[in-house]
C-alpha cells in the first residue's frame, strides 16, 4: 500500500488533483482528511460529521467516501491523505508532498466551464440563486455537478447567479441550492413561483426544497405560511423544528436511503434504496394533509417528506437531502434528468 499524505494550505484540493492523476493511470485510491471538524460547514460525511467544504474535491476526484484520520486499506490501494495542518501528518510509511508543489486543476480554482470542446458544446443557461464567490470557491459542489451532467449530456452550462429580485427570463432551468443563510428563503420562495408559473426546470436541495414546498403551500392553503426556523412557532408553518418522540429537538445528518414513491418521475431518475446526504433540522409540516396539496407528490421516509415533485411540470423536482454531495453512483441520474428537462425547454424556447 503506497500512502502520500498532502499538507498546508488547499491540501484537500492538491490531495483531489493528485487523485486525479493517479486514476487516470490506473490505480485505486482510497481519499482521507485529517483536519479539524467544521461545525458550520456544509460538507457533511456519510458518518454526519461536518468537514470544510472543499473535502467535497476528496469525494468527487476518488468517487469513494472520504475517510477521517489515517484509513487502513488493501495492499493494492493508494491513500492519499488531505493534512491542512502540518502537525497532523501521520508516521514515516507517509510520503509527504507540500500542497503548492502540486497542481491545481482549473475546475478547483472556480472555473466551471473548462474541459475538451466545451466552447463548441451548446451551452444551457442555468440560474443558481447565491453569491458567485461562494458557489465557485466556497461551497463547490453544485456547479461541479451540473458540469458533470452536462459533459455526460454532450452540453456546457453557463451559470447565471440570482440574489435579491429574481430574474428567470432567458433561463433553461433553476437550482435553488441549500444552505444555511435564511436571507435565501424570500428570494427562493419567488423564484420558485416564477419558475413553476413559466414551466422553467427546476432543481431544489435541502433549504431549496422548503422554499419550492412553501411556494405551493402558500398558493393552495395559507397565503402567509412560512418556516418556523425564520418567524417562530404558529399555526400557519409550512416547515417545522424536528422533534423526537419525547418533544426534544434533533438534528438529522448523514447518510440515509432513501426510498421514492413507485411508479413516479422520481422512482425513474433514482432508484429505491440511493444513498442521499442529510443536514437539516426542520421538517415539512406534518398536519398538513397531502389532500390540500393536489399534483404534488410527496415522497416520506420516516413521516418525513425527503422529495417532492410535480408530474404535470417539465421539472419540479426538490429533495430534502443533499443530491449534490456523496458518492453513490445512482445519483447521477437525478442531474442527468434535470440537464435533459433543461436541454428540451431550451429547445423548445426557441423554436
Amino acid at each position: 500500500m503506497r500512502c502520500i499524505a498532502v499538507h498546508g494550505a488547499d491540501a484537500a484540493k492538491a490531495a483531489a488533483g493528485l487523485i486525479l492523476s493517479l486514476r487516470a493511470a490506473g490505480g485505486s485510491v482510497t481519499a482521507a482528511y485529517a483536519g479539524a471538524e467544521a461545525p458550520d460547514a456544509g460538507f457533511v460525511t456519510a458518518e454526519g460529521r461536518f468537514l470544510p467544504d472543499d473535502v467535497f474535491w476528496l469525494e468527487w476526484a476518488s468517487g469513494r467516501a472520504v475517510r477521517c484520520g489515517v484509513p487502513s486499506a488493501p495492499e493494492t490501494e493508494t491513500v492519499v491523505l488531505a493534512a491542512p495542518d502540518p502537525t497532523c501528518l501521520p508516521g514515516e510509511r507517509f510520503e509527504r508532498v507540500a500542497a503548492a508543489d502540486l497542481p491545481i486543476p482549473p475546475i478547483m480554482r472556480g472555473d466551471f466551464t473548462t474541459g475538451s470542446g466545451v466552447r463548441e458544446r451548446p451551452v444551457l443557461r442555468i440560474g443558481v440563486v447565491g453569491d458567485p464567490h461562494r458557489h465557485r470557491h466556497v461551497s463547490p459542489a453544485v456547479l461541479a455537478r451540473l458540469r458533470d451532467a452536462a459533459e455526460r449530456a454532450g452540453l456546457a452550462v453557463e451559470p447565471v447567479f440570482i440574489a435579491g429580485k429574481p430574474k428567470p427570463e432567458g433561463l433553461s432551468g433553476m437550482v435553488l441550492p441549500g444552505g444555511a443563510d435564511m436571507a435565501q428563503f424570500a428570494p427562493q420562495i419567488a423564484m420558485a413561483d416564477r419558475c413553476f408559473a413559466q414551466g422553467i426546470p427546476t432543481f431544489g436541495l435541502c433549504l431549496g426544497m422548503q422554499s419550492m414546498l412553501t411556494s405551493r403551500v402558500r398558493a393552495m392553503i395559507w397565503p402567509e405560511a412560512a418556516s418556523e426556523e425564520i418567524v417562530g412557532p404558529g399555526s400557519h408553518r409550512s416547515f417545522v423544528r424536528l422533534r423526537a418522540a419525547d418533544g426534544s429537538a434533533f438534528h438529522r445528518h448523514g447518510e440515509r436511503r432513501f426510498e421514492p414513491v413507485c411508479g413516479t418521475g422520481l422512482a425513474k431518475l433514482l432508484p429505491q434504496g440511493a444513498a442521499i446526504r442529510m443536514n437539516h433540522r426542520y421538517r415539512f409540516n406534518p398536519e398538513i394533509d397531502q389532500s390540500l396539496l393536489p399534483g404534488i407528490v410527496l415522497h416520506r421516509s420516516d413521516d418525513i417528506v425527503d422529495a417532492i415533485e410535480v408530474p404535470a411540470h417539465p421539472f419540479f423536482v426538490g429533495l430534502q437531502g443533499h443530491p449534490e454531495l456523496g458518492c453513490d453512483p445512482a445519483l447521477t441520474g437525478l442531474w442527468d434528468g434535470f440537464i435533459q428537462a433543461t436541454s428540451k425547454f431550451q429547445a423548445g424556447q426557441s423554436r
